[in-house]
């Protein structure tokens, strides 16, 4: 997934702690759980950090956060329980 994909589904959220060209393929914001795993994965720390006003905006998607975790390796899962 790219970062530019990321990015396109954090603005559809209304999370516009990132900004980059409009991306038209926003089906990534209807999968909360691919989108937090895409995020606590990214190697850019802009992208992993935009977690923080991801759940600050929807504070509904932590449950998904539970089953997320689950996904990720060692790295990603401290940067999400972080």
């Amino acid at each position: 997934m790219s970062s530019e994909q990321i990015a396109g589904a954090l603005q559809v959220l209304g999370v516009n702690f990132i900004f980059g060209k409009r991306y038209t393929d926003t089906s990534l914001h209807k999968q909360p759980e691919r989108l937090i795993v895409a995020l606590a994965q990214s190697d850019e720390a802009r992208l992993r950090l935009s977690l923080i006003p991801l759940f600050l905006e929807h504070p509904e998607f932590s449950h998904h956060a539970r089953k997320a975790v689950q996904d990720l390796g060692e790295p990603a899962n401290m940067t999400l329980q972080c």
